[in-house]
């Protein structure tokens, strides 16, 4: 018998992105476990007593004597959309859920912008700040206030501009098509429109913070965890208070929330002001000033629009000030005086939009036949303002280690793009969807044209969609060329069949016959080659991604150029412009684009289409967010960078695992040993949640810690982009290059000894990475699994190092599945199941 089963060892599972149901992984039927910990958000999970006794050696889901099989299920913390009841939702429920759903979207770049701010290099002893100081924490957390603004914004034109303006110009209604019961809009003044109107930016803000403030509540720690620690050799994910960001969330929540009341109260005095005061323009605030006082009917409106303004810089002021910082460490005399601030702030904001709706409804004004003054400049000023932030930022990291860094060192201002990017879409949908649909059977590219449009739209947003798309055309030729340029013949990560010999390799004997039967039929070796060939393409998504941000940026710049080659009259109409003139056809050329632009404002309107009914749709099939594989990755770092982004699900995973951990390493008198097996993205809760224990717990628990993970991250991926979270500093593995865009092998720097990189040794200080906490005098108490045919499975650690105390952390997984009834080609999944798991298994109970 061995040492180990004497004695009772837990084998915990973390699932990864492919959020399986805890009976999958498992590999019991739904009926064969019982929850035994936790909520319908994260949960521990057990085989009941009935499978464990049903279920013989040659069952995949049978569990070896002496050992407590369980899984944690944390897929609900990052996808779950909250809806009351159960069973198919009602058609109100279903409504709820789609604005749910669209609200998740809407946090898709501020998710990105918190990946940006921790890509940023963390220095030692940030964590007294939260690392909310640092080179670009303070431009960061300005770049977050600014996609706020985008959003209100974008919004504003739709409600304010578009509709509650344009479309009841001159008191009558001018558009097609209207939302139901909006038609009696047209007897009311345009000030009481915009009152009406001015509730729609405010509510969308409202849905946001709402799902902010109900994931705060639910899912981020009150607690400090860590508890402990602080020493300036400490990774950060075990630094005090790393998981626990309720408090700064909630503080910089307020400030975002006072910024967008702001934006509103000044896009709807601004335009009573400018159409009043003859000569007033936003680069002329003297004139404003000065004709203001002579016009009575703009005085209000001019007080409003300046204590907006003022209200709007003190926000930015406060966000990117160090004040900030305070907010990191909740308890004390400067966190609670920013609180006190932000609560301040918001009030006043908050007293300053009543005044204004209470304004627009009873001050009469005349305001002219015209746009909305001031919508089409706000996202200009606001995307130039991004991209100057977002350029700088490629060279936040500096030059020293960029050659193992993600993007060469430029993943702060690369991720920053994206978010912009991201943003932008985001707007373009909505505003050109909303402009083509009022504008009636009017052709989609007349919003384009001088004078054939019934509406003006910004024009940055029009044409950043009609760039953005003509920008992913070239971006699909890359993906195009890589993928040919891949190697028809691709060497395997180790033997096909025999990656898992070992002394578990024999316990069926069939196994290597059914992978020998399964490569001998014809086409095996072809759908091999293929599975590998996919899976290389997927391993390049870092270039790829870096091809993207490119294109993104260089879309971004494109749409500033046109719009102000473009440019807006005093009617807000555009101007007959080289662009203009282009899109008007009066040539060949002129068609050509003309018929560009036609056909990328169609598709810009069909797919804003496509994305609403997929989410109202989505939740009438599943109460699952959209885009969840996206949260999935997002999701796991700290609300630190942007308040309204999508919740930290790590924040709640990672305590209620170390807790799992203490427990069962009470058992027994002290004699419980814990092997955390974790697939995928699980890995990383599994990396922080070793590194956290050590904290809580104390090294003499984590020596009965041990540590299989498969299907991961942490190397080239995770590791390049987050050095310092879950890379080389964390893990103490060899620091990894980047994948290769368009060589045969991406991985061709792995292999070779050219510019090997130097490993975590003896000499560093290893106390508090994974390698250093995880060996022991029998060996290091960490595997990882990984194929050639796992599309989002890699290496750790490069492929041919010989650096001491890392080597022989990675292994090999067949590549053929033999599992189940017939053999297949494996791919993300099913490391379970292969003979080399339990060989890594065996080999690490034997460690304890």
């Amino acid at each position: 018998m061995p040492r180990w089963s004497a004695r009772r060892v837990l084998e915990l599972r973390i699932h990864g992105v492919d959020n399986a149901a805890p009976h999958t992984t498992l590999d019991l039927g739904a009926r064969d476990v019982e929850r035994v910990a936790g909520d319908e958000l994260g949960s521990f999970w057990r085989p009941t007593r009935r499978a464990l006794l049903r279920t013989g050696p040659d069952h995949p889901g049978h569990v070896p004597p002496g050992v407590i099989r369980e899984v944690y299920s944390w897929g609900g913390l990052s996808r779950t959309t909250p809806l009351a009841g159960t069973g198919a939702p009602t058609p109100a429920q279903a409504l709820v859920g789609g604005f749910v759903r669209l609200g998740w979207a809407l946090m898709l770049p501020f998710g990105l912008l918190n990946v940006a701010f921790w890509s940023r290099r963390l220095e030692p002893g940030g964590q007294a700040s939260g690392w909310q100081d640092g080179v670009g924490a303070a431009a960061t957390r300005l770049f977050a206030l600014l996609l706020t603004l985008l959003l209100v914004s974008t919004v504003g034109v739709v409600a304010l501009d578009l509709l509650a303006t344009q479309c009841f110009a001159g008191g009558q209604l001018a558009c097609e098509r209207v939302p139901g019961g909006l038609e009696a809009l047209a007897s009311a003044t345009h000030g009481q429109r915009l009152a009406v109107a001015g509730l729609v930016p405010v509510a969308v803000l409202g849905l946001v913070a709402l799902l902010s403030m109900v994931s705060r509540t639910r899912y981020e720690q009150l607690v400090t965890v860590p508890s402990g620690g602080g020493a300036r050799s400490q990774p950060p994910l075990a630094t005090h208070g790393f998981w626990s960001s309720a408090c700064l969330t909630a503080a910089t929540a307020r400030l975002h929330l006072a910024g967008g009341l702001f934006l509103v109260v000044l896009s709807t005095a601004w335009h009573q002001v400018v159409v009043a005061v003859h000569g007033c323009t936003a680069g002329a605030v003297l004139v404003c000033g000065v004709g203001v006082l002579s016009s009575p009917s703009a005085v209000p409106f001019g007080l409003t629009a300046a204590l907006a303004l003022a209200g709007l810089l003190v926000v930015g002021v406060v966000v990117a000030s160090r004040a900030s910082c305070h907010l990191a460490r909740p308890g004390g005399a400067g966190a609670r005086g920013v609180e006190r601030r932000a609560s301040v702030v918001l009030a006043f904001g908050s007293l300053l939009i009543v005044a204004q709706t209470v304004l627009l409804v009873v001050v009469p004004h005349d305001v002219g036949d015209t746009a909305l003054q001031g919508s089409a400049g706000v996202p200009v000023v606001l995307t130039v303002a991004m991209l100057g932030i977002a350029v700088p930022a490629l060279r936040w990291r500096g030059r020293a280690g960029r050659r193992h860094e993600a993007w060469g060192g430029r993943a702060p201002g690369v991720v920053l793009i994206l978010a912009l990017g991201s943003a932008l879409a985001l707007s373009s949908l909505v505003v050109v969807a909303a402009g083509d649909w009022l504008n009636g059977r009017r052709p989609a590219g007349d919003l384009a044209r001088q004078g054939d449009s019934l509406l003006v739209v910004p024009p940055v947003l029009l044409w950043f969609g009609v760039a953005a798309l003509v920008a992913l055309v070239g971006v699909g030729a890359v993906v195009g060329v890589a993928a040919a340029r891949t190697a028809r013949t691709l060497e395997p990560a180790g033997s096909l069949v025999d990656a898992g010999a070992g002394p578990a390799a024999g316990r069926k004997g069939a196994r290597g016959t059914a992978s020998s039967r399964f490569l001998g039929r014809a086409g095996a070796g072809a759908a091999l080659g293929r599975a590998r060939r996919s899976a290389a393409l997927a391993h390049r998504a870092e270039p790829l991604l870096g091809v993207l941000a490119l294109a993104v940026g260089l879309s971004v710049v494109v749409a500033l150029a046109l719009a102000a080659t473009v440019g807006q009259g005093g009617d807000g109409r555009p101007l007959a412009g080289v662009a203009d003139r282009a899109v008007a056809g009066a040539s060949l050329p002129g068609q050509v684009v003309g018929v560009l632009v036609d056909v990328a404002l169609w598709s810009v309107g069909a797919v804003a289409a496509l994305v609403a009914v997929s989410l109202v749709g989505g939740v009438m099939i599943a109460r699952n967010r959209p885009l969840g594989v996206v949260w999935d990755i997002v999701c796991v770092l700290p609300r630190a960078g942007h308040p309204f982004g999508p919740p930290c699900y790590a924040e709640r995973a990672v305590p209620e695992l170390v807790h799992r951990y203490d427990a069962a390493l009470r058992e027994g008198s002290g004699s419980g040993r814990v092997v955390v097996s974790a697939h995928s993205m699980g890995a990383v809760l599994a990396v922080a949640s070793v590194i956290a224990a050590r904290v809580e717990l104390g090294a003499a628990a984590v020596r009965r810690l041990a540590l299989l993970t498969y299907g991961t991250q942490l190397g080239p991926w995770a590791g390049r982009l987050l050095p310092e979270l879950v890379g080389p500093a964390a893990t103490g593995a060899a620091p990894v290059r980047g994948a290769r865009l368009f060589a045969p092998d991406p991985w061709t720097d792995l292999d070779v000894a050219r510019g090997r990189p130097r490993a975590v040794t003896a000499s560093d200080d290893r106390t508090w990475t994974l390698v250093g906490l995880l060996s022991g005098r029998a060996g290091l108490r960490w595997v990882n699994l990984w194929r050639r045919t796992d599309p989002l499975g890699l290496p750790v650690e490069p492929r041919c190092t010989d650096a001491p105390g890392v080597r022989g952390v990675d292994r090999a997984a067949e590549e053929v599945e033999t599992s189940g009834y017939l053999p297949v080609v494996a791919g993300h999944g099913g490391y379970p199941r292969t003979a080399a798991y339990r060989t890594a298994m065996e080999d690490l109970l034997r460690t304890f």
